[in-house]
């Protein structure tokens, strides 16, 4: 890893200075060589996820239909420093995750349980910002979010 990466979520943006539409090339530069990759369509390589153990922080990367180049349209985070809107919120109470996206203007998340077997595992899904928030026990676990633009677009200077 070449450097301590910045947890702040920017939904629809990026995590601190890791933007949605940077390459693979652009994220080595900055984190280095990932500690997993796994290639998620392997029939068209069009999509691949990369993992960063230390970071606790996934990538999904995907083809463009334009250029070829794989860049990321997707990011998982469960680190405990990831803050939202100034806001540390892994392992936060799920009425508390909840009530800072409404203080912002953002509430209309769908609900579903993970398993009817398991109901210690909840999610919160907001389509049009392509959040996806996952509690277990009532504690926020990880976020998921993605870039608005699935065409990518942003490179590193």
């Amino acid at each position: 890893m070449k450097a301590n990466l910045d947890q702040s979520i920017q939904i629809a943006q990026g995590l601190g200075v890791i933007k949605f539409g940077f390459t693979t090339e652009d994220m080595q530069r900055y984190l280095g060589t990932p500690d997993e990759v796994e290639t998620l369509d392997p029939g068209t390589d069009s999509a691949v996820m990369w993992y960063y153990v230390g970071q606790k922080l996934q990538i999904i990367f995907q083809k463009s239909a334009t250029d070829g180049a794989m860049s990321i349209t997707q990011l998982t985070t469960s680190h405990p420093t990831a803050t939202l809107w100034g806001t540390r919120i892994i392992g936060r109470p799920e009425n508390e995750v909840l009530a800072l996206f409404k203080a912002h203007g953002r509430e209309e998340f769908t609900e579903w349980e993970e398993s009817p077997d398991a109901p210690s595992y909840k999610s919160f899904r907001m389509e049009n910002l392509r959040v996806t928030l996952d509690f277990r026990n009532g504690l926020l676990q990880r976020v998921l979010w993605g870039s608005l633009d699935v065409s990518g677009g942003a490179k590193v200077a």
